[in-house]
């Protein structure tokens, strides 16, 4: 029984600016390698030019040709509801995470410029040895979701696109303290 699902929408004109700029420059490169045959240092030329052309090339299969849907949904009833993230790559439709929501210790909102934030939060997950997934749609995104779960003995820190939904039902919820905390002396 699907709970909610969230397909994240991607800024694909910066994306696309970015990839051409890659493919772009890797043909200058080459080009200058071509015209000026006798130029000193020209393997390194050839090899910026070759850098840029894989950048361009990892940029349009990663972000451009490749979305997300991340759904919450209930599969066993014994378990409870699950996290459940989908690649769609064409035709080719994968899940590629499943966690119980049960699993999930913690879940941090990240905004990728503000350096600090993010130098903590990866300083706690190589802290804790966490695995890490990115399963980000846009990598210029404002803000994003890190999940830290445990699931078969080890840990995880799963990024995703953010969505206030989605954030509201992974963080888990903090056992209440019936003290009064003000009557203390």
């Amino acid at each position: 029984m699907k709970l909610y699902e969230f397909t994240p929408k991607k800024d694909i004109k910066r994306l696309t600016v970015t990839t051409i700029a890659a493919f772009a420059g890797a043909a200058v490169m080459m080009l200058i390698s071509i015209i000026f045959p006798g130029m000193a240092y020209k393997w390194a030329v050839q090899l910026i030019g070759i850098g840029l052309g894989a950048v361009g090339v990892f940029f349009t299969s990663r972000y451009i040709m490749r979305a997300f849907v991340y759904r919450v949904e209930i599969f066993d009833e014994n378990e409870g509801p699950e996290l459940t993230v989908t690649e769609i790559q064409g035709r080719h439709v994968i899940t590629v995470c499943r966690l119980t929501l049960s699993s999930i210790d913690d879940v941090v909102t990240v905004c990728p410029t503000d350096k600090p934030e993010t130098d903590a939060l990866k300083a706690r997950i190589n802290e804790e040895k966490r695995k890490r997934y990115d399963y980000c749609v846009d990598m210029f995104g404002d803000k994003q979701l890190c999940v830290l779960a445990k699931a078969g003995g080890e840990g995880l820190a799963v990024k995703l696109s953010y969505d206030t939904e989605l954030e509201r039902l992974l963080t888990p919820s903090k056992p209440t303290d019936d003290t009064d905390q003000d009557t203390q002396l």
